[in-house]
């Protein structure tokens, strides 16, 4: 069945069988971009020699159609730049078994002066009005489905096995919060988070929901069980909370003026 998206956006094209994937975009609608791909898959004439084997090989029955991002609302001077940007970045960082190339119309890479004009459109679409709120529940409608969750999940995991993604993303976030002024607006992002009264109200609701899932309850019980059963992961976890202790000892206290 062809999955009828009417908006431009970012798509990934999956193998359930072996979780092997291809990145696409479309300027102006991915339905439309799906239908073409199926008919080059089916024709046996798609670019991604790959893609088409596997294709095949395995059958229609086993190719799957995921939404990565709707661009419905962005700039149009700016749009495929951006679909550019994206579609080269999910390349690079996951290293897809059926794209050819590094991803964007001619493979050209861009600029960083580029890049520094389409973040702020990007930064611009996220805020308005109704933008935030349509992802959102895109988002819900997809995650309902056990069959994408399970794809997703195998995704992750098969992505985090690979040492040198894994070794990349340990690299990134190092240098995030290696860098002072990245750790203090997130500092202060938190703490504006928690000073509304309606950010603790939803925090409280969503904690109280998935604790009154006796589904949910026993997975989480199951899997501390799990980890305190580990030596090693409970050694480490009883040391970090007595040099917790220790440290939050060694701090000086405010004194009260007399």
């Amino acid at each position: 069945m062809i999955v009828r998206y009417n908006f431009p956006g970012i798509y990934a094209i999956i193998n359930k069988h072996t979780l092997q994937c291809y990145y696409g975009q479309s300027a102006k609608s991915i339905g439309k971009r799906w239908a073409d791909e199926l008919h080059l898959l089916r024709n046996n004439k798609h670019h991604s020699i790959h893609l088409q084997r596997s294709f095949n090989k395995h059958g229609e029955k086993c190719i799957g159609f995921i939404v990565i991002e709707n661009y419905e609302d962005f700039p149009k001077e700016h749009l495929q730049h951006a679909l550019n940007s994206h579609e080269q970045q999910l390349i690079e960082q996951n290293t897809p078994n059926y794209n050819c190339c590094s991803g964007g119309k001619s493979s050209f890479k861009l600029s960083e002066e580029t890049l520094q004009k389409l973040r702020p459109q990007r930064k611009e679409m996220w805020q308005r009005p109704g933008f935030r709120e349509s992802q959102i529940a895109h988002q819900l409608r997809v995650w309902k489905d056990s069959e994408y969750k399970e794809k997703m999940s195998n995704i992750q995991k098969q992505s985090w096995e690979n040492p040198e993604i894994r070794e990349k993303y340990i690299t990134s976030s190092k240098k995030y919060w290696s860098d002072k002024e990245n750790r203090k607006k997130k500092s202060e992002a938190i703490k504006k988070f928690w000073q509304s009264k309606e950010a603790k109200e939803k925090a409280s609701q969503h904690s109280k929901r998935i604790w009154s899932c006796p589904i949910r309850t026993q997975e989480i019980s199951k899997k501390r069980k799990e980890l305190w059963a580990n030596p090693e992961w409970r050694k480490n976890t009883i040391e970090k909370q007595k040099q917790g202790k220790k440290n939050r000892k060694a701090q000086p206290t405010e004194q009260e003026p007399t």
